[in-house]
């Protein structure tokens, strides 16, 4: 049991959200942006298919999984960045794909070192299942135009 004094854990408290909020701000939010820019411009809709149905089933027994029960849960596998890249990827694609170059090709190279956090990547993750979510509540895929005969 901690001998600490109230008021020098309501200190270290304090501190400790403070230093959570810079966190969030510095790791976060431009994951999140991130991952919005890379859902808009680059991913297809099977890739973030996937990615939602491995953040839901990251949940424990019957409960659906969150961003930050999927990111915990990476630990036992590798890095959030591989198995992000793992996850994203789908039956047929390059099995040898070397996580570290999907980044690259993906995020560039400053990119793929912001996406070895794991406050970047749950925000990554966040920003793109918010396109997807949108994309679903929209109209979804467009028809495809018709062909001349």
């Amino acid at each position: 049991m901690s001998k600490e004094k109230p008021d020098d854990m309501s200190k270290a408290f304090r501190r400790l959200r403070a230093a959570a909020a810079d966190e969030l701000r510095q790791h976060f939010n431009p994951g999140k942006t991130t991952g919005e820019s890379w859902a808009k411009e680059k991913a297809l809709p099977s890739q973030l298919k996937r990615l939602a149905r491995r953040v839901a089933q990251s949940g424990k027994k019957d409960d659906i999984g969150t961003v930050e029960t999927y990111v915990a849960h990476t630990d036992e596998y590798g890095s959030v960045a591989e198995c992000l890249c793992w996850d994203l990827l789908g039956p047929g694609d390059d099995e040898d794909i070397d996580p570290q170059e999907f980044w690259e090709k993906e995020l560039g190279k400053k990119g793929a070192k912001l996406i070895q956090n794991e406050g970047f990547a749950a925000g990554f993750i966040v920003g793109a299942l918010w396109v997807w979510e949108e994309f679903k509540a929209s109209e979804g895929a467009p028809e495809p135009e018709p062909q001349p005969e």
